[in-house]
């Protein structure tokens, strides 16, 4: 059973998330496994009704399945749901991306420079949490300059589903010392920024995105590969 750790700050619910999250990526918390709020609660030293808030959100984003009268469980994770989610992503972040073109000073420029260069320290270093962190940043920034609110908000609804996709594909790269092939991922959509140039901006965020989603399904399918290999009793090399 997955163990839950006390909250370091007030917004119990988002600590309740991020610890689900980090459980279901560690392998704790596996696709129909059982999420048990007052084993939560407890573990957490909280109130249960953070813990059922939690549960609510990643219920809403398809993380988790609430089945009546049964409880929730940790959802299965459908390669066609993730391939749909990136997609999704894909369109949204790249109008985001086109309609901050124009938005961003000089300076905004600059942080997210200075962002996509931190995250190439923290990729030679093998540091997936930093990385993950600075990558949440540096989408969340171009965002925010979109100025559309309802962009942003169909943008947010899928977010947990990006953090648990994010969290997946560079854990299991920083578990191979590869995370360093995410390095320059950026590169091309800032100089897009950099020229102000809409429709390449558009196109460079749209294709970073697919290409994210193709890393974490050829994951995915390797990982089965494994597994029924193990299931089957052949020999798997480390």
């Amino acid at each position: 059973m997955a163990e839950f750790k006390p909250p370091q700050n007030n917004l119990l619910h988002i600590e309740v998330i991020n610890a689900i999250i980090n459980a279901i990526v560690s392998g704790e918390l596996k696709p129909g496994d059982h999420i048990v709020e007052q084993h939560i609660a407890q573990q957490m030293q909280i109130s249960r009704a953070p813990v059922r808030e939690a549960i609510r959100e990643l219920a809403a984003q398809d993380i988790i399945r609430l089945i009546p009268r049964k409880g929730a469980f940790v959802a299965p994770l459908d390669p066609k749901n993730i391939e749909g989610i990136y997609l999704l992503r894909s369109y949204l972040e790249g109008l985001a991306a086109r309609l901050a073109v124009l938005r961003l000073t000089e300076a905004d420029l600059n942080e997210l420079y200075l962002l996509n260069y931190q995250m190439g320290e923290a990729a030679l270093k093998n540091n997936v949490n930093t990385f993950i962190d600075l990558d949440l940043r540096f989408h969340d920034f171009i965002c925010q300059h979109c100025a559309h609110p309802q962009l942003k908000k169909m943008i947010d609804g899928v977010q947990l589903q990006t953090k648990l996709f994010m969290n997946m594909s560079k854990w299991h790269l920083a578990a191979h010392s590869e995370l360093h092939r995410e390095m320059n991922a950026h590169q091309p959509l800032l100089e897009a920024l950099r020229a102000r140039n809409q429709d390449e901006a558009e196109m460079r965020m749209r294709e970073h995105i697919i290409m994210a989603g193709n890393l974490l399904l050829e994951y995915l399918v390797n990982k089965k590969s494994i597994t029924n290999r193990e299931q089957n009793g052949d020999h798997v090399g480390v």
